[in-house]
């Protein structure tokens, strides 16, 4: 690594990674309908003054991918392909294309392990196809730029906007758009939680978020939820459970079949973790309203400041490198008050 290092600064070479993930970024389009993601497309897509730049398009991740079908295994490939990049030593960016409908979850998950990467990434991705506007083509060519400027951190570029990976929210006013909620500070370097690259291995990582995510799941509180229902899931051998709640933190917490309290008590025997989110752009912090402190009584943890997505991600990212139950929840409760 050090002859690498050597050679790379003697004679100025700087290598961008591209990693795709599919999506509309790289999609053809065939009998009025889109056909996911092919790596091959982006590199038609290179502006010439990009094209002449040391540029590695790899075509090996997840070819043939719609964000909505992303799984944990998805995952294994991409963080062990940065790994590999990394370790390399040959690595100076590297570029990640994805789809947009996932891209709120894998965003944070990449920050979470890579914050304190020694390289930049940036996620970018489109609402259409490069057939069908010139969208595409701007998001690929303003990324490698921004990875080539910057010398480390995590970053989102999409329509002309550098956002933070966390907090990141699909919205659609005056056109397809990313926004960051409760970041009047945008984010893009922190402690990462992988540390090891070069001991990655795409199985053990595909083991991990496949179980890690058997254990999970995300309900949504709305008028009427059951009791009962939510019952049911604690026969399922579930032990992590997100609450996106009302607004600040708020829910039925009477005795009542449409509350959560019983759900909540019965969990917390089975040791199960619930961890808490807001509908709204909304801070959790359990301190306004009686429910909410009744919510806080009965083990529920506010995730404070994060979107439901980049909570799950934090979730992810802790059960990938985390040995024990009390490290991983040491990690939730902590970085939720982020």
């Amino acid at each position: 690594q050090l002859v690498k290092q050597l050679i790379k600064e003697e004679l100025n070479i700087r290598i961008i990674y591209v990693l795709s993930m599919g999506g509309a970024i790289s999609a053809t389009i065939q009998n009025g309908q889109v056909k996911a993601g092919n790596a091959k497309i982006l590199s038609g897509l290179l502006d010439t003054d990009i094209a002449k730049r040391h540029i590695r398009i790899e075509p090996s991740i997840s070819d043939g991918l719609f964000s909505e079908e992303l799984e944990p295994a998805d995952w294994a490939r991409l963080i062990h392909a940065i790994c590999e990049k990394i370790s390399s030593g040959t690595a100076n960016g590297i570029v990640i294309t994805h789809g947009t409908d996932t891209l709120a979850y894998t965003a944070p998950l990449i920050y979470w392990l890579f914050a304190d990467t020694p390289v930049s990434i940036v996620l970018t991705a489109s609402g259409t196809a490069p057939s069908e506007s010139e969208e595409a083509r701007k998001n690929f060519n303003t990324a490698i730029k921004l990875a080539w400027e910057r010398e480390n951190g995590v970053y989102v570029s999409f329509n002309g906007k550098v956002l933070s990976p966390l907090n990141l929210k699909f919205i659609n006013s005056a056109g397809s758009d990313f926004v960051n909620w409760n970041m009047p500070t945008p984010l893009f370097r922190g402690e990462g939680l992988l540390s090891d690259y070069e001991e990655s291995d795409r199985l053990v990582f595909e083991g991990l978020l496949s179980e890690a995510a058997d254990n999970m799941f995300l309900i949504k509180t709305y008028p009427g939820i059951r009791s009962e229902h939510l019952m049911s899931f604690l026969k399922k051998d579930i032990n992590t459970f997100f609450l996106e709640l009302y607004k600040n933190g708020t829910a039925n917490m009477k005795d009542s079949p449409y509350s959560l309290k019983e759900f909540l008590k019965r969990g917390k025997k089975q040791q199960c973790r619930f961890y808490c989110t807001s509908q709204q752009e909304e801070v959790i912090d359990f301190s306004n309203y009686a429910s909410a402190r009744n919510l806080w009584k009965e083990g529920a943890v506010p995730m404070g400041m994060l979107t439901t997505e980049t909570a799950i991600a934090l979730y992810y990212a802790a059960s990938l490198v985390c040995d024990t139950q009390e490290e991983l929840d040491h990690i939730m409760e902590t970085t939720g008050n982020l």
